[in-house]
């Protein structure tokens, strides 16, 4: 699974295969996908591993629920509170982190049963994007967003914060400008590390337990 976004140098095949690895594939996959000899494909894999473009990740995180069937019903009531007086649409929640992480946080997302992919395509600029959808039955929906820190980004915050049910943050580097901007909306500021301590955003089966405690934890539950 691509972990980090490529060099615009890379060659070809190495462009291919990252292009591929947007969702999680094994090997045996891209080596049905792709036109290449096994042995160039090999090497092309094995050098963007060695620049840390790729992530492995185990087969069984491949897809995963965002909770049990019994505490789905739980969960949807709790989004349901999560709406923000005077903004219409599905309540947002943003996480914050490197664009990096944000990159293999979408990504897991895709892996997650009944979340939706993005209505557009992730932008090439390092701004606020949407990164996928929670769904919770008919109606009842989260739209994850992925905001890049960054004191140059700040000025980009306005347009995503308001109307927020809340922020995840998953880096710990001081962000005073995002710490500011929550206080002064009155949103929600919670760290991943004090939810469930160190997460791989790489891996779907944690990032489903990160948000759904972060849910419960927003919405009361």
């Amino acid at each position: 699974m691509a972990a980090q976004p490529i060099e615009d140098d890379a060659p070809p095949l190495e462009q291919r295969l990252f292009e591929l690895l947007q969702a999680p594939r094994s090997l045996d996959e891209l080596l049905d996908e792709v036109e290449a000899l096994d042995l160039e494909l090999l090497e092309a894999l094995h050098a963007m591993m060695n620049r840390g473009l790729l992530r492995r990740i185990p087969r069984s995180a491949l897809v995963t629920a965002l909770a049990s069937h019994d505490k789905l019903p739980i969960l949807r009531a709790l989004v349901s509170r999560l709406p923000r007086d005077g903004f219409a649409g599905p309540p947002r929640l943003v996480v914050a982190a490197r664009e990096s992480r944000l990159l293999a946080f979408g990504q897991s997302i895709l892996r997650i049963e009944d979340a939706l992919p993005p209505a557009t395509p992730r932008p090439i600029a390092r701004v606020p994007h949407a990164l996928g959808v929670l769904r919770f039955g008919e109606a009842v929906e989260v739209t994850v967003m992925g905001l890049p820190l960054g004191s140059s980004m700040a000025p980009l915050w306005a347009m995503t914060l308001p109307g927020t049910a809340a922020v995840l943050r998953l880096d710990e580097d001081p962000a005073p400008e995002l710490d500011s901007a929550c206080e002064e909306r009155e949103i929600p500021l919670l760290h991943a590390s004090a939810l469930l301590g160190m997460v791989d955003e790489g891996d779907p089966t944690q990032v489903a337990a990160l948000l759904r405690t972060t849910l419960e934890t927003v919405g009361g539950g």
